[in-house]
């Protein structure tokens, strides 16, 4: 595997010094929200990180914020609907909608849900699976920053795909009356 051109450069350590913090919250995020995924994207980046898998090293690999083994930056561009083909077919994608833009809608015709996508905007989407795509008719200056694991990357690493995400997980945090309500039988 290969240190990516744009992660070689100075900007890199820029760009990633000013996101750090909002990286370690999206990292919270994936603790919660999808752990075996988030276990699993950081046993890929350790690895990285000790130089295993790369062909040639670069200190800026450990600068790498995020669990996720990709992330790419769109401005103001029209994101036509597409499925990542490159994804897992369990892995999240977070997609952090930023800038100064206004009447951003993120369109999943799969499920025929369209969903606000105007800045400060989270979301989490299995992109292999689901199609998505950015209404065109946003205003203003539009900043995504995608978010993704390759499949190939967790490949050639010899690392085991991680299960979809189950509710079984969170069970143990609910109190009884809420399972009930669920209808889901609690094991004490």
């Amino acid at each position: 595997m290969y240190v990516s051109t744009q992660l070689r450069t100075p900007a890199a350590v820029k760009f990633f010094r000013k996101v750090q913090k909002a990286e370690e919250i999206l990292n919270c995020i994936g603790i919660l929200a999808c752990p075996d995924l988030f276990s699993t994207g950081m046993a890929s980046i350790d690895k990285l990180k000790r130089g295993e898998d790369l062909h040639k090293w670069h200190d800026n690999v450990k600068i790498w914020p995020s669990f996720f083994s990709g992330m790419e930056v769109i401005a103001n561009r029209h994101t036509p609907s597409h499925r990542d083909g490159q994804g897992g077919p369990a892995c999240y994608d977070f997609l952090i909608s930023a800038g100064r833009h206004s009447n951003g809608w993120l369109d999943l015709p799969d499920i025929d849900a369209r969903l606000s996508y105007d800045p400060c905007t989270v979301v989490a989407l299995c992109g292999k699976i689901l199609r998505h795509g950015v209404d065109p008719k946003w205003t203003g200056e539009r900043l995504c920053i995608a978010h993704f694991i390759r499949d190939n990357v967790h490949d050639r690493q010899e690392l085991e795909r991680p299960p979809w995400v189950s509710h079984d997980r969170y069970l143990s945090f609910m109190d009884n009356g809420f399972c009930c309500r669920q209808g889901v039988a609690v094991d004490n």
